[in-house]
């Protein structure tokens, strides 16, 4: 490859390699100047050691980026997993499947101002301790009311009555209190899984099941081992038709109900002439809202909008007799006929609509008529 270099004149002059370090003459101005040797390429510098080039530090940030935040995640999940156990853990021992469940936020309840007024304000019927509803609380659970976060109750056999009853707790509960309100206690083992048998304050069975620190189970014996079974098989947890209503406890609703008409349930209504409307539901969930007052919601499912017509007339019927039959009993007076009184007033306040293929129905409740229902329905009951 030519040499070039450059005369004091400004000549550029094109010198065969071979010519390297000889001397030349300028063809232009005759000056002799030596062709200078041909430099080498410089080397690139050498890398540090250890040091990523472009290409590998682009598959490094490529590894790094997924493994921070897969951390990330890992770190979330175990500052939060106890948390969110906690509270899914009564609610996975209600199965999905079961024909019907009602659970109430107990806790939020009594702090609301309705829940003030008619749990611990002073009687409306001039009998007072006849509904005492902490002493009641207590003799059953061996639990302050404010104690209870959530009580729910399940039934998985309706024709049987089997089901049973699951409380949580908003801090860990004293086991030995809860165990002494039962009398001739006896333990006993369902799989492993141990539970006490004894008998309550009013000399009727009853079982009780630890589950965990905050959480316990109360029913008869056999309604403690169904739950037992429940939490030991692969079915605890899975998905079915209550699981929408269920995903709704843990909303801001203070009370949430499902009903989930099986097969045999709706077997059960057919027998019954007055009810056969009602075979065409299919899924009924009741929700709740307390605060100055009680909003009641339900909604109920059938299979097309010429079934929901059919059911709405239904209940419209029932309605109708309802109000009739409670008349009829109002007349009667004492606390029965009182009751009835305000099961007319409530009747009168309830709203039922058809809307496509579902059934809607609201209610709204005062404190006065929340309070007076309540006191009066242990006398009516004749407990």
């Amino acid at each position: 490859m030519p040499l070039q270099l450059v005369c004091a004149c400004g000549n550029q002059l094109r010198v065969p390699e071979a010519h390297a370090g000889r001397r030349v003459q300028c063809p232009r101005c005759g000056a002799a100047q030596v062709v200078p040797e041909r430099q080498p390429a410089a080397a690139p510098a050498p890398r540090p050691a250890g040091h990523p080039g472009p290409r590998q530090r682009l598959w490094l940030l490529l590894l790094l980026v997924p493994l921070v935040l897969a951390l990330a995640a890992a770190g979330w999940w175990f500052l939060h997993k106890d948390r969110r156990a906690a509270l899914d853990e009564d609610l996975s021992l209600i199965p999905a499947d079961a024909p019907a469940f009602i659970s109430i936020r107990l806790r939020e309840i009594l702090a609301t101002p309705l829940g003030q007024e008619v749990l611990f304000g002073p009687p409306r019927v001039g009998r007072p301790g006849w509904f005492d509803f902490t002493t009641r609380v207590e003799r059953a659970t061996g639990l302050d009311p404010e104690e209870i976060e959530r009580v729910s109750v399940v039934s998985v056999d309706l024709e049987r009555r089997i089901g049973w009853g699951v409380l949580k707790t908003a801090e860990p509960y004293d086991a030995e209190k809860v165990r002494s309100v039962m009398r001739r206690t006896r333990e006993a083992s369902y799989q492993g899984k141990k539970y006490f048998t004894g008998n309550d304050w009013e000399e009727d069975p009853v079982a009780l099941h630890f589950v965990s620190p905050t959480v316990l189970v109360i029913s008869n014996e056999e309604g403690v081992k169904g739950c037992i079974a429940h939490s030991r098989s692969s079915s605890r947890g899975a998905k079915g038709a209550l699981s929408p209503v269920l995903a709704l406890c843990d909303g801001s609703r203070h009370l949430v109900a499902g009903l989930n008409l099986t097969a045999a349930a709706r077997e059960q209504i057919e027998r019954n002439a007055d009810l056969a409307g009602l075979t065409d539901l299919r899924l009924v969930q009741l929700t709740g809202q307390v605060n100055t007052e009680a909003v009641f919601e339900a909604r109920a499912q059938t299979a097309s909008e010429e079934r929901a017509k059919k059911a709405h007339g239904t209940v419209q019927t029932g309605i109708t007799a309802a109000s009739f039959y409670l008349f009829g009993l109002s007349l009667k007076g004492g606390d029965q006929g009182k009751l009835a009184k305000l099961g007319t007033k409530l009747l009168g306040r309830l709203k039922v609509e058809q809307e496509g293929s579902d059934l809607t129905a609201s209610l709204t409740a005062d404190a006065a008529t929340v309070s007076a229902a309540l006191e009066l329905l242990p006398g009516a009951l004749g407990r």
